[in-house]
């Protein structure tokens, strides 16, 4: 199990409630947008994924054939193939690398001063430091490489990729002094 810490913008954060999908296990989950250019960051999730591969061979006794095998599954995927899909859901996405993390447990949820984040705070469409996890998986006939989300600090704002830009208290700081209209 390989531990990797990236910045990332959030997408579909489903960090504070465990859902369920297709009747699985309930997990909490994110989609982590990385952009293109970043290719520092995606050079390091690919060294981890690699690390994987090589911890399954050892633990699972895969061979090279094994991770080569177009069934194999790993976490990290092309933006612009779901941007394709759906330009209006996964706009987004578009000239982007994009992987998904989900975790049995709840990640830490923290701002740069360490306090715990609310669900108007960290949302989708802001960035995050995040650590992940990322071990390899022989379970129910399935084999590859997943990412876990052990933990996320929020360290920007950008616009909600559900269409609205969220309000923070420097949103009020234009406001100014002026109380004419309601004298």
């Amino acid at each position: 199990m390989a531990e990797l810490k990236i910045k990332a913008r959030l997408s579909f954060v489903k960090l504070f409630r465990a859902e369920s999908y297709m009747g699985g296990e309930p997990r909490y989950s994110v989609s982590l947008l990385i952009p293109k250019e970043n290719k520092n960051t995606i050079n390091k999730i690919k060294e981890a994924i690699e690390k994987a591969k090589q911890d399954g061979m050892k633990k699972h006794g895969w061979t090279s054939g094994t991770v080569k095998n177009t069934n194999f599954k790993t976490p990290l995927h092309d933006g612009d193939i779901k941007f394709e899909e759906n330009s209006s859901l996964y706009e987004a996405y578009e000239g982007c690398m994009f992987m998904n993390a989900s975790n049995r447990k709840r990640p830490v949820l923290i701002d740069l001063d360490g306090e715990p984040l609310t669900e108007e705070e960290l949302y989708s469409g802001c960035w995050g430091n995040c650590i992940l996890s990322i071990y390899p998986f022989d379970k129910g006939g399935g084999k590859g490489v997943s990412a876990s989300i052990r933990g996320v600090q929020k360290y920007k704002d950008d616009v909600n990729l559900g269409g609205e830009a969220p309000v923070t208290e420097d949103s009020f700081s234009d406001f100014g002094d002026d109380d004419e209209f309601f004298k």
